[in-house]
Order: C-alpha cells, then sequence, then structure tokens
C-alpha cells in the first residue's frame, strides 16, 4: 500500500539512566518505536537502531538519536531517571480538576420593595436585574426566573435613593427598603449665642439668667446634615420662628424661653 504524508511532527520523550547497561538493551523502545515512526517516510526500520549499534558511548548514541529526531521535524527531552519523567509529566495525577462557581439554573426569585420608613408597598419601581428593568405590582413585589447564581441588582424610583448591590439568588424573598433623602435628617446641634457664651442646647444644659438685660440680644443657629428647606422653631408645640438660614439672631430669650416651656426645632426638607 502506497501512503503520502505530507508532514510529520515527532515528540520523543527519552529517559535516559546513566547505568552500565547500554543504551540499545535500555531503550528498547527506541529500537522499535522510533523505527516504526520514521518507517513511512524513510522506509527504513532500521537505520536507528544500526547507528547506535555502531556508537561508541552512551553520549554519542544520545546524540545521533537527537540530531535524527531533529533532522525529521521531532524534538527530543532526556531525563536522569524515571522519577524525573514522572514528576515532569505529573504522571501520579493525570485527572485535571476545574473548580467553578456552581451555576444556578431556573431559580424562583421575589423582590419586595418597601418605604423605609413606613414599610408600606412600593408599586411601579424600577428593579433592573443584570440590566433588564422589571417593575413592582402593587404590592411592590417583582417575580422573575433567574438562571444565575449572583446578579448585579439596582432598585429605584422617583424622590426615592437608588439601592445597589450584586444579590445572591435563591428562592428566599429579598426585601428591599427604599430611603428618601429626609429620612436621613439629622440635627446636630441647636447653637445658642449670647453675651460671648456658646452654648449646644442639643447635647448640654445651660442656664440663662433671666434677670440679664443683655439676654435679649441672642442668636440660634441650627446644624444639620443636609441644606434644608426651612428650618422651624417651636414654643410648646407652636410655631414662632421659621427662616430658610437656619440662622435666627436678636431673639428675645425672654419671650422665647418661658419658665416651664418646651422649646424644640425641626428643619424641613
Amino acid at each position: 500500500m502506497n501512503r503520502t504524508i505530507t508532514k510529520i511532527s515527532i515528540t520523543i520523550l527519552l529517559i535516559c539512566v546513566l547505568m552500565v547497561t547500554s543504551m540499545y538493551q535500555l531503550l528498547p523502545f527506541a529500537k522499535n518505536g522510533f523505527g516504526n515512526a520514521f518507517k513511512s517516510k524513510n522506509n527504513n526500520d532500521t537505520s536507528i537502531a544500526s547507528n547506535m549499534q555502531g556508537s561508541t558511548s552512551k553520549e554519542q548514541q544520545l546524540q545521533d538519536i537527537s540530531s535524527l529526531v531533529a533532522n525529521n521535524g521531532g524534538d527530543m527531552k532526556t531525563f536522569k531517571s524515571e522519577s524525573e519523567y514522572l514528576k515532569a509529566m505529573n504522571a501520579p495525577n493525570r485527572v485535571t480538576t476545574a473548580v467553578q462557581e456552581p451555576i444556578a439554573t431556573n431559580i424562583s426569585q421575589r423582590i419586595i420593595v418597601l418605604d423605609y420608613l413606613t414599610s408600606q408597598p412600593l408599586q411601579n419601581v424600577a428593579v433592573w436585574i443584570d440590566d433588564m428593568p422589571r417593575f413592582t405590582n402593587r404590592e411592590g413585589v417583582v417575580s422573575t426566573i433567574i438562571d444565575k447564581s449572583r446578579v448585579y441588582l439596582l432598585v429605584e424610583q422617583d424622590d426615592y435613593i437608588p439601592y445597589m448591590e450584586y444579590m445572591e439568588v435563591s428562592n428566599n424573598d429579598k426585601v428591599i427598603y427604599l430611603k428618601m433623602p429626609s429620612d436621613d435628617l439629622n440635627i446636630s446641634a441647636v447653637w445658642l449665642s449670647y453675651n460671648d457664651d456658646v452654648a449646644n442646647l442639643l447635647t448640654q444644659d445651660y442656664g440663662i439668667d433671666m434677670d440679664d438685660n443683655d439676654i435679649d440680644n441672642a442668636t440660634i443657629e441650627i446644624k444639620a446634615n443636609v441644606d434644608a428647606d426651612e428650618y422651624r422653631i417651636f414654643q410648646d408645640g407652636r410655631l414662632v420662628l421659621q427662616n430658610s438660614t437656619g440662622i435666627f439672631e436678636n431673639i428675645k430669650l425672654k419671650e422665647l424661653f418661658l419658665v416651664g416651656g418646651n422649646i424644640s426645632v425641626q428643619i424641613h426638607f
């Protein structure tokens, strides 16, 4: 039978054990395997064996084999021992195990969106799951089937602070509370200053001498964590002062601070 081979690429991994025995005896596969490998190209089964038999040393035999393999487009590697060969080839464990994050399959996920202060459901809230929008119903619920174990979640509604996270998908309900900016309003200080005295009425006790004539020229400043639209001062629940800056000047303390009375402040955002 005539066979045509256009290209042969041979990689030979050769174990060379340094012993007194001749190379030809240690590597019987060189005699059989190499000859068979080159048979179709050279039609010469005994070319390598005859070259090895005519060599005078193991080093020369290795050089002859390496040259012949290289001339035929192959590559040869030598090892000092079988254990070195097995270590290089990872022979004891030829199975490669790939660790992959588990992929969820068709998990039914419910997302419930509520108002932060009232815990009431929010309708028509945009719930984005991996850039795909869905909208809550009257119960504030979005139900969907997800085929991933982890998705990017963005929940947004007008007048509310957007909520976002990388969500682990599960069969459990995901409850989200949306906040308005005003939900986190905080009054940090109510500064009272008069006659070179300054006190934070929120954090410290402060006494006022009602007989002091200078207390009718006081200043009250309300400090908050936002720039509020309006600042208010109440006396016994009745609104008595308001402005948009939070700074109240020329306050008549004798009229504002009544004995046994209650003063409160409020900001509107």
